[in-house]
């Protein structure tokens, strides 16, 4: 198991970015 030194190193959170910045996009331009 890797060691984390930050909480940005945390591959759920990495997913988690990746998931809002998708939301962001379809509701930033009306879509939804």
């Amino acid at each position: 198991m890797a060691t984390v030194k930050r909480f940005e190193d945390l591959e759920v959170w990495q997913q988690a970015r990746k998931l809002a910045t998708a939301i962001y996009q379809l509701t930033s331009n009306g879509t939804i």
